[in-house]
């Protein structure tokens, strides 16, 4: 099957890897996969599909150029699937002709076009336009099906979970003991408002004998490393930028923090979890389907007091050793749900079905 994913870029985040991974997995299954973007950011998973040989294709520099509408048309016009991941490619692949059956992805449980009634006729017709829809995590379905009532749109939604790279389950080895020593933390992703890292922050501020390794960059960084100056704790929060090594980093450290306001699915715990660390997070939809409380991790109630919370559960983790690593084995046995091969079988499936419909 010839296999055309398109996305806005490669750049580094979790919907970004989740198709680069896509792609290494349906090849080795002996389809032939291309990816086409709108636009040529770099980030690691630009990288990891170069370096692997996969055939990526850009369309120019800016992701919403409506010249990139015709490009789109010719560059999938030999596919069998083409598989449609966020916006603005939503809107891009719905209005480009493409002939061949089409597969859109949901990955958040936020949309920044949800109430806006002007929009609705052309969110009705972006979705019409495919032949599937997927949403990553119960949370996204049932958010993009409250979207769907709201804009008079009566379409069935699919739930196929993401899945995390083969290289988290290669080479594990298993849990990191506690030991003596800080309790070493350590939050990934894009730096940016919804991420909340400022509360990450905030709470290794109230809790000593803790370290935060952030990971990532974005347009907050400058703002959170003026946090860090201003409480006095570049000693014990440091950043490392955009990271390709994450396994190995994960192996160095005990928990993987999350303060984020919303998720499409918690691309970042699944993968920690497959390297034994436990996560902290906000219980909220889409992380919540990753991380089970009490067994692979710690949920505090997200909401205006719920730094007091996160900052118990990193003194649970910090103190308790027989928690911590209760907990982190049970998240070591429970990541193998994850596995990449899983997604990309559940999807292939999909194509087929859609192929023949």
């Amino acid at each position: 099957m010839r296999i055309t994913h398109v996305i806005n870029s490669l750049s580094t985040a979790g919907a970004e890897r989740l198709v680069v991974n896509l792609c290494l997995e349906m090849r080795k299954k002996g389809h032939a996969v291309r990816i086409v973007t709108l636009s040529d950011s770099p980030g690691i998973p630009l990288l990891l599909a170069q370096t692997s040989g996969i055939d990526v294709i850009s369309l120019g520099h800016a992701p919403r150029n409506p010249a990139s509408i015709l490009r789109l048309s010719k560059a999938t016009r030999s596919s069998d699937i083409v598989h449609a991941h966020l916006f603005p490619t939503l809107y891009f692949a719905s209005l480009a002709g493409i002939t061949s059956p089409m597969v859109f992805t949901e990955h958040s449980t936020h949309n920044r076009r949800t109430g806006i009634s002007a929009l609705a006729p052309f969110e009705r017709m972006a979705y019409r336009r495919f032949d599937k829809i997927i949403a990553i995590s119960s949370g996204v379905r049932s958010s993009l099906q409250s979207h769907f009532l709201e804009i008079g749109l009566n379409k069935e939604i699919e739930t196929i979970q993401n899945g995390i790279g083969a290289e988290f389950f290669h080479s594990r080895h298993g849990v990191t003991p506690r030991g003596a020593g800080p309790l070493r933390l350590i939050a990934i992703g894009t730096l940016k408002s919804s991420k909340n890292l400022q509360d990450s922050i905030a709470a290794v501020a109230r809790v000593p004998a803790t370290t935060l390794t952030i990971v990532g960059n974005g347009p907050q960084q400058a703002e959170l490393m003026a946090l860090v100056e201003r409480l006095h704790l570049s000693d014990r929060v440091s950043f490392l930028g955009q990271r390709s090594d994450i396994s190995d980093l994960l192996d160095e450290h005990h928990v993987l923090l999350s303060t984020s306001l919303f998720e499409g699915f918690g691309l970042g715990a699944a993968e920690a979890m497959a390297r034994g660390c436990p996560v902290i997070g906000p219980d909220i939809s889409g992380l919540n389907e990753v991380v089970d409380n009490g067994r692979s991790g710690l949920l505090f109630k997200a909401g205006t007091n719920s730094i007091d919370e996160l900052v118990e559960h990193i003194l649970t983790l910090r103190d308790d050793s027989v928690t911590y690593e209760r907990l982190a084995r049970q998240a070591y046995s429970g990541s193998s749900r994850f596995n990449i091969e899983v997604a990309a079988e559940a999807y292939l499936q999909t194509y087929a079905s859609t192929a023949r419909g």
